[in-house]
């Protein structure tokens, strides 16, 4: 990676870490984030507090390492299955009908 590349995403991270500082602007949106809380059953009531001391010990290798051995490790690249299901709107007609 290029020296612009490691200095725009160790700017990306401040930015995140910035971001997980900043207080909740209204009441109306603490309440929605500890609601999201509860109501996920998880209850990590400090999550931005932890989001921030992981992102203050990541590095960048980490990130690469992460990268390179999910998404270029073809054994463990993720993968997204798809099913469709086609339900006709006449019963009279078969799925795949179309009007011309």
């Amino acid at each position: 990676m290029s020296m612009d590349g490691c200095r725009n995403t160790c700017l990306k991270v401040e930015v995140l870490i910035a971001a997980n500082l900043l207080e909740d602007a209204t009441m109306k949106m603490e309440i929605n984030r500890n609601l999201r809380e509860i109501f996920s059953d998880r209850h990590v009531f400090d999550r931005r507090q932890r989001s921030v001391e992981i992102l203050r010990q990541l590095k960048l290798s980490d990130v690469q390492d992460f990268y390179r051995e999910t998404y270029h490790n073809l054994e463990k690249q993720p993968s997204l299955m798809i099913q469709v299901s086609v339900i006709s709107v006449d019963s009279n007609k078969p799925a795949n009908w179309r009007a011309t």
